[in-house]
C-alpha cells in the first residue's frame, strides 16, 4: 500500500468535508508522532494548512461546494477519514505485525506544515517532496509467517496468495507478478528475473537499468543505460536531467522543441500537422528541396535534412536547467496529495 495514495484519498475526501473553512483555527501544531496518534497528527497538520492558506472561495471553486466548518470539526473529520483510509496499517499496528516509522513520518509532517506568513514560496521543488516519498511503516513478519497485507511483511517480502510472507523472485527465477528482488528486473523475453544494467549497457526499457539511471540514445544512436545529466548539459527530455527539467528550444512557429524533427511541420499534401511520413499522404514535412543529408540543405531553412526534405529545425540548444516555480501551500499541497 502506498502512503502517498492514502494521502491522495485523504486530501480529496477531507476537502469535500471542510469546504469553505478559512482563517481562524488552532495554533501552529508541533508534530510528535507515536504508534497511537498518527491520524490525529495528520489531521493537525492538514487542517492547520487549510485554515492558514486556503480561502473559502478557493475550496468552493475546486469542489463546487459552499460549506463552512470550524477548525475543531475539521480535526474531527480529518482524523476519522485518516483512520478509514489507512485501516490496513492501523490493523497491522494493533495486531503487532507492523510498526509506524515515527521518525520518517514526523519529518514528512514537519515538512508539510506551512510556516507563518509563508503560504507562497519560490523554489525549484516543493519542500516536502524529499521527505514524503519514504514508506511510513515497517512490516515485522518474516518469510513463512502469516499476513493479510504486504505492509505486514519485512523488506524484500510480500504477502502471497497463501497469506504467508514470501521472498520476491531471485536471479533467473520466474516472475509471474512482474516484480523481482532488489537489483533485478522481470524480463519480457522469458519472464525471469535478470540483473539490472549499468552505465553504457544496452537497454530497451528504463526498468532494465539500475536505479537512478535512464534508458536513452547515445552518440551511436544505441539505447543504453545512462546517468542523468548535469545542469547546463544538452538534453532531449526532462527525464534525462538530474533536475527533471530540460529547457526546450523553439520552432519558428513558437512551438517548444527538443529535436529538429519536432519542428517537422505539416504534410506536403493535405497540410495536416505531422511528425513522420506515416501520418501523411505524401512526405513530412512540406519542404520543397529534396536532400539526402544536412549538407544538401546548406542555406535552406535551418540546414536540416529530415525525411529527404530540408526543414527549419529547433532553434536554441535544449539543456538541463532548474524550473523555479511559485509554491502555494493551499493548491500545491492538494496537488501533491493527488499524485499517483
Amino acid at each position: 500500500m502506498s502512503f502517498v495514495r492514502f494521502v491522495a484519498g485523504l486530501a480529496i475526501a477531507s476537502l469535500a468535508g471542510t469546504a469553505g473553512c478559512s482563517g481562524g483555527g488552532g495554533g501552529r501544531p508541533t508534530p510528535n508522532v507515536t504508534q497511537e496518534n498518527l491520524c490525529q497528527q495528520v489531521a493537525d497538520v492538514l487542517c492547520y494548512n487549510m485554515f492558514e492558506c486556503c480561502t473559502g472561495k478557493q475550496i468552493e471553486d475546486i469542489l463546487g461546494l459552499t460549506i463552512t466548518v470550524t477548525h475543531d470539526k475539521c480535526l474531527r473529520d480529518m482524523e476519522l477519514i485518516c483512520e478509514d483510509q489507512i485501516a490496513p496499517l492501523l490493523y497491522a499496528v494493533d495486531k503487532g505485525t507492523a510498526v509506524i516509522r515515527e521518525g520518517e513520518t514526523q519529518l514528512c509532517l514537519e515538512a508539510l506544515l506551512v510556516s507563518p506568513g509563508s503560504c507562497f514560496q519560490v523554489d525549484f521543488q516543493v519542500p516536502w517532496q524529499q521527505y514524503c516519498r519514504e514508506v511510513w511503516w515497517s512490516g515485522l513478519q518474516n518469510a513463512g509467517q502469516d499476513c493479510v497485507y504486504d505492509l505486514e511483511c519485512m523488506p524484500q517480502l510480500y504477502c502471497a496468495a497463501d497469506r504467508k510472507c514470501r521472498a520476491y523472485p531471485q536471479f533467473n527465477e520466474l516472475c509471474p507478478s512482474g516484480v523481482c528482488a532488489t537489483g533485478l528486473y522481470c524480463s519480457y523475453e522469458d519472464g525471469r528475473c535478470k540483473a539490472r544494467k549499468g552505465v553504457n549497457q544496452e537497454c530497451r526499457d528504463p526498468v532494465e537499468c539500475l536505479e537512478g539511471l535512464y534508458c536513452g540514445l547515445d552518440n551511436l544512436q544505441k539505447y543504453v543505460c545512462q546517468a542523468p545529466r548535469n545542469f547546463g548539459e544538452a538534453c532531449t527530455a526532462d527525464f534525462e536531467c538530474q533536475s527533471q527539467f530540460c529547457i526546450p528550444g523553439l520552432c519558428n512557429d513558437g512551438k517548444e522543441c527538443y529535436r529538429n524533427e519536432d519542428c517537422a511541420g505539416r504534410c506536403e499534401f493535405g497540410n495536416q500537422v505531422c511528425a513522420n511520413d506515416s501520418q501523411c499522404p505524401g512526405k513530412c514535412p512540406n519542404g520543397t528541396t529534396t536532400c539526402y543529408d544536412d549538407y544538401d540543405c546548406t542555406g535552406i531553412g535551418s540546414g536540416v535534412c529530415f525525411h529527404e526534405r530540408c526543414i527549419r529545425g529547433c532553434n536554441g540548444q535544449p539543456v538541463c536547467g532548474l524550473e523555479y516555480r511559485v509554491i502555494d501551500y493551499c493548491t500545491d499541497t492538494v496537488g501533491f496529495f493527488m499524485e499517483d
